[in-house]
């Protein structure tokens, strides 16, 4: 039960719906806060839900960094963990975020059982949000809302700081939103 293996389910049962769906968008080693992490799979529709693979190879102590950097961005999360580490990964995740135990069948295949379902996550950072522009899409963003002449110019932390200025967390939610399921080139920046 490692990472490709539980990757493959994730895709075929847990997010397969997403796949075929036009106002979905799946996404694999989705890049957050210009790098500093990266979630496993992400699906993109009317919320950014993370999905985080930890499989029996892999070991817990990346998942304290990357709790603090997923809760800045992510609506919604679920832990997908191999049932050796399930009692304690609970202990190092928030309430809010959703549990799926991956076990080996009495056959041999793969097992997931949802142990609990994700909720809406209330602390968003927009900043961090903002962060998932490339700094053209952050200029065509700023564009869309009226913004002309220097306040399209600077570097990305300025006009980050401006769209978040400007622009309710849900407004900035759903423009970050429609931008990345919009994007042609994922990792072409």
């Amino acid at each position: 039960m490692n990472d490709p293996i539980i990757r493959k389910a994730v895709h075929s049962r847990i997010v397969k719906h997403h796949h075929n769906n036009p106002n979905s968008l799946v996404v694999d080693e989705l890049g957050i806060l210009h790098g500093k992490s990266r979630i496993d799979v992400a699906v993109i529709n009317g919320v950014i839900h993370g999905y985080e693979i930890k499989s029996e190879e892999d070991n817990l102590k990346r998942l304290i960094t990357q709790v603090e950097s997923y809760n800045s961005v992510f609506d919604k999360l679920t832990l997908v963990v191999a049932e050796k580490h399930a009692k304690e990964a609970l202990t190092k995740i928030p309430e809010w975020w959703g549990v799926t135990i991956a076990s080996k069948g009495l056959r041999g295949g793969l097992l997931l059982d949802r142990y609990k379902s994700a909720t809406i996550n209330q602390n968003i950072d927009p900043l961090s949000v903002a962060k998932l522009l490339w700094k053209s899409e952050a200029i065509e963003s700023l564009e869309s809302i009226g913004c002309t002449g220097k306040d399209l110019r600077g570097n990305r932390a300025d006009l980050y700081c401006r769209l978040i200025g400007r622009l309710s967390l849900s407004e900035l939610q759903a423009i970050v939103r429609n931008t990345l399921k919009a994007r042609p080139n994922w990792r072409d920046h």
